[in-house]
């Protein structure tokens, strides 16, 4: 009976949850799989116990997990013939960029390679365009401070690039409320047709505008008030003119 209690015991399965807050999708779910990957790499015996909030290495880590799951569900058959050396599959997005596999991680070769610059922004990193890049979108749209299509475009692509990334780019702008109040265009009434005082022909001052304005100071007379009053000709026959 021991025995077989021992067993049983070995053979039960747990479940972890994490609660991660955050405001952005994108971060929330790096946290996740940050903890998720402390937790696979506390429970080896050979490994030193991490603690405390994760580090940067840690969250750098579980972006390119994110990434590589990303990459592994929606490009595995590129993946399976870069590995043997295989022409690209028919049809492939793939098919039109130098793609080539950094330890596991789908980046395009690119021209570059003898620019001053990192190696992310030489080789970035092949993104589907799936949910995960429209994460990664809202993300940097907010982190710009609701920047436009061409300067998220521009952004992203020194690290990524995501596959139709313009279209993606565009729905997050059209479905930003705060950008959507800033570019929405004001309301405009029909103009009323003029009076008809001020469309005939007539002599000068026959009608006319008023206009009273004070009280107001004069430097020259710090004791005393001044109003003004402008007497304006809106004939039609003359041009407008102030008294």
């Amino acid at each position: 009976m021991r025995e077989r209690d021992s067993h049983e015991k070995s053979n039960v399965k747990h479940t972890v949850c994490v609660a991660v807050e955050s405001d952005q999708p994108f971060p929330k779910a790096l946290n996740i799989v940050g903890w998720v990957l402390r937790f696979v790499g506390n429970c080896k015996a050979s490994s030193l116990k991490a603690g405390g909030p994760l580090t940067y290495g840690e969250l750098m880590k579980a972006k390119v997990k994110l990434l590589y799951c990303a990459q592994r569900e929606a490009f595995a058959k590129e993946i399976n013939a870069l590995a043997l050396s295989q022409p690209l599959p028919k049809g492939s997005p793939l098919v039109k960029l130098d793609s080539y596999l950094d330890e596991g991680l789908l980046r395009i070769k690119g021209r570059l390679e003898n620019a001053k610059l990192s190696f992310e922004s030489k080789h970035p990193i092949i993104v589907p365009g799936t949910y995960i890049a429209l994460l990664l979108v809202r993300f940097q749209h907010g982190l710009l401070k609701h920047a436009g299509v061409a300067v998220l475009v521009s952004t992203l692509r020194n690290n990524y690039w995501i596959i139709r990334l313009r279209q993606i780019a565009k729905r997050v702008c059209r479905e930003c409320v705060a950008c959507r109040r800033c570019e929405a265009k004001a309301c405009s009434q029909p103009v009323a047709s003029l009076p008809e005082l001020r469309v005939k022909s007539a002599p000068p001052f026959t009608v006319t505008g008023l206009d009273f304005a004070g009280p107001l100071f004069c430097v020259d007379f710090p004791q005393e008030v001044v109003y003004s009053s402008f007497y304006l000709c809106c004939c039609q026959s003359c041009p407008p003119r102030a008294y």
